[in-house]
Order: structure tokens, then sequence, then C-alpha cells
């Protein structure tokens, strides 16, 4: 195999050293690294690099499950027990998880905590998101600041009332969101023509409490705002159930909102959840 520095244009090898130097590296440290017999610090440094986010990261921007189902574990009300059936219910969507996310920038795997009923999820949920970024956790609040109940929020229905999405009650839940999909930035993609038995719901909060990353690097351009549209909501002074939860960010601040259904959108994606 040949070596790194056979690989490497000489300007990066440059660039290398130099942003040790303005780390605050000195000559003295780098005589010393590169020593006979030091070999063991190569290693340590190496080890310790690649405990950094933008290597551990999926796509440098998901955490892996082991960091979430860890994150998880100190959530209220989460047994081991639910854990243990959360992974082995879903070892078939892992492996395809792990096969197909490499060609999908914006295939993720969350760990969904499932309350009693929709309220009581969206606002745990909610409450996760707001954990994880404390100030700069911003809600949109005719919908989600008091009053949150059936009258509030349902799984999305069809014409004739039936839940026509997956329903998951005091559990713990592996899932797979594709939080690209009907990502349309040229055309736009009107959410209640798209929306349907695989529409993401409640993985799509559950994701941006756990990915903090993934909801700074939203740009509207590559990295849409998403729409959880498995999910219905009736917004004080709105029409009735045509709006769904959002979440993105303006600025610094990650955003819980809800957007109408009977729009067109072109910086929002409208996720579908794998079962």
């Amino acid at each position: 195999m040949a070596s790194l520095f056979a690989q490497t244009r000489g300007g990066r090898l440059m660039e290398f050293v130099d942003r040790f130097g303005r780390a605050g590296m000195t000559p003295d440290d780098l005589e010393k690294i590169i020593s006979k017999g030091n070999e063991d610090v190569f290693a340590d440094m190496l080890k310790a690099m690649r405990e950094h986010d933008i290597f551990r990261l999926i796509h440098g921007r998901f955490k892996p499950l082991d960091d979430k189902i860890e994150m998880v574990r100190q959530w209220p009300g989460v047994t081991e027990k639910q854990i243990e059936v959360a992974l082995d219910e879903a070892k078939d969507r892992i492996a395809r998880f792990e096969k197909e996310s490499p060609e999908n920038p914006l295939l993720n795997i969350v760990v969904s905590v499932y309350q009693d009923d929709a309220p009581s999820t969206l606002i745990y949920a909610r409450d996760r998101m707001c954990e994880t970024f404390g100030d700069e956790f911003w809600q949109w609040d005719p919908a989600y600041a008091e009053g949150i109940d059936e009258n509030r929020v349902r799984y999305l229905q069809d014409e004739d009332g039936n839940t026509i999405v997956p329903v998951y009650r005091n559990c713990v839940r592996i899932e797979v969101v594709d939080l690209g999909a009907h990502f349309n930035r040229k055309d736009g993609t009107i959410a209640k023509d798209v929306r349907g038995k695989d529409s993401a719901h409640f993985a799509v909060i559950f994701t941006a409490a756990q990915d903090p990353t993934w909801i700074r690097q939203i740009d509207d351009e590559q990295i849409p705002w998403v729409l959880a549209c498995g999910l219905e909501l009736s917004v004080p002074r709105c029409d009735v159930w045509m709006n769904s939860p959002s979440v993105g960010r303006r600025g610094d601040e990650a955003r819980l909102s809800a957007d109408h259904v009977g729009s067109r959108f072109r910086y929002t994606s409208i996720a579908v959840l794998w079962e």
C-alpha cells in the first residue's frame, strides 16, 4: 500500500503542519512526537482524533445509533427492557439502514420514545428537543404552548376518519426516517398530495432532539426543513387539521413550528418512515 505521503498532495501536507502550528504546537513539540520510539504518541493522537464528531457523525450530521441509545437511557421513563425490545425488533431495519445510508445523506436512524397517545408523545418529544437546545429552542406558541390534547394533535387520518399511519404506545422504537423525501427545490411539493401511510411523525422531532448538528446545517438548499405529515394539528385560528409539525432553524434557533399542508414547499421535505 502506498504511503500517506505518496497519496497526499504536498500542499495538503503543508496545510496539515501549519494548522498544528496555529493550534499551538511548537517545533519542540514536533521534535518530541517524531523522535524514534514515540510511535505510541501517534496512535494516541489518532485514537483521540477519531473520537471527534467530524469522524463519528454519519454524513457529518447524524450521531451513531449507540450514542442515541445512551442519550435515551437518561430520558424520563425509559427502561432497559424497552431498549432491549427495541433493538431486537429493529434488527432488519438497522441492517437495511447500514446498507443504504452511504447513498442517502439525509437518511437517519433515530430512537423514538412513544407515550400513551399522540398528545402526550408530542409533549414528551417537544420537551426533549427543548432540553437539547435550551435558550436556542423556539416553538410556535399557538400550536405548542398550551392545550396539547386530542383536539390539538392526532395521527394522520383518511377522509373516512381512519388512522392510516402506524401508531405505537408506551414503547421505545428504533426508526429509520428519510429527511429528504419529496424535497423539490425547483418546483416544490404540495404536502397533502404526497402524504400517506409512510409519512413520518414523531421520528422527525426526536431526530431534532438527538441530532443538533443536523439542525444547525439546515440551509434550505441542500438540507431542508422537515415536515412531519404523519401528524395533523388543529391550531387555533387556522384551518382545522390542516397543519403538520415541522422542524428547522432560523439563525441560531432550532424551531418547532407547523405548516399548512396545502402549501407548496420548496425549502422543506415531507419525511417518510420505514416500517
